[in-house]
């Protein structure tokens, strides 16, 4: 399998600056869709307050905060640093 870095360039250059709605993280981490994906990796990996994660392709950040709001230190990583940015 060959992978075009065009494509990741493509990525960073489309989510990088731009705002969207749609991928508000503190909005997008509060809804029963991601929260019921996080209740069940928290349970099958036993993951607990204070454990670490890191969050690889955290994207706009949904998981992050739903995973920090439980108390989990997590890392977001992403290909596009302007996306990690702002979850700061």
């Amino acid at each position: 399998m060959t992978i075009d870095p065009a494509s990741n360039d493509r990525q960073r250059e489309y989510f990088t600056g731009r705002r969207l709605p749609r991928m508000d993280p503190l909005a997008r981490s509060a809804t029963p869709y991601p929260l019921r994906h996080v209740d069940e990796v928290l349970r099958a990996a036993a993951i607990g307050p204070d454990d670490d994660v890191i969050d690889v392709g955290c994207g706009p950040g949904k998981y992050t905060v739903a995973l920090a709001r439980r108390g989990v230190r997590v890392e977001g990583m992403d290909l596009t640093p302007g996306l990690v940015d702002e979850l700061r």
